[in-house]
């Protein structure tokens, strides 16, 4: 049911990335707060980018502690963003043609920022739907919810494969 795609990434895992149990935590308004704070930092040097949260923040159920927050631009402005951003994000940790990425720690919470050239990513689409279909069916959520609580300290290798599988079952229902 994975993808060639899902199954590369899942095995090009380090090792001990893989076998890492993956702590699940019930939602809470903290986790909001330090995105609403990361947000500020991000339109203090780049007011006009739109950004915008992804994963379980903002469908409010229970989740890692991290924060995912992405913002949509085309490619061609990648390095005025990235140093704009640099000032108040630090040195991103990856760039490519389709994305910026930076990883840090903040309050606790791990937080992730991406700007992603939505030409050059076929996977924020599907991120994007996904969303939808949550927000929009509450059973389904609910049914998420309990797979990611069921997977509390799973391998994350194991618990990426439960969750992608989840994902492509929903797809092949549409």
């Amino acid at each position: 049911m994975l993808s060639d795609r899902q199954k590369e990434y899942i095995k090009s895992l380090p090792k001990e990335t893989a076998e890492k149990p993956v702590m699940i935590f019930p939602w809470d308004e903290r986790g909001l707060e330090i995105a609403q704070s990361v947000i500020n930092d991000i339109h203090s040097v780049e007011p006009t980018l739109e950004v915008f949260l992804r994963g379980s923040l903002p469908l409010r159920i229970a989740g890692q502690k991290d924060i995912d927050i992405t913002s949509l631009d085309v490619s061609s402005n990648f390095e005025i963003h990235k140093l704009n951003l640099e000032k108040v994000l630090g040195i991103p940790n990856k760039i490519n043609d389709s994305s910026i990425v930076w990883h840090f720690i903040k309050d606790g919470y791990e937080v992730s920022f991406y700007i992603v050239d939505p030409k050059k990513s076929d996977k924020l689409q599907r991120q994007t739907e996904m969303n939808n279909l949550f927000l929009n069916n509450p059973n389904l959520l609910a049914q998420y919810e309990r797979l990611k609580i069921s997977l509390n300290n799973s391998p994350y290798k194991f618990y990426l494969e439960k969750k992608y599988e989840f994902f492509n079952m929903i797809f092949a229902k549409k």
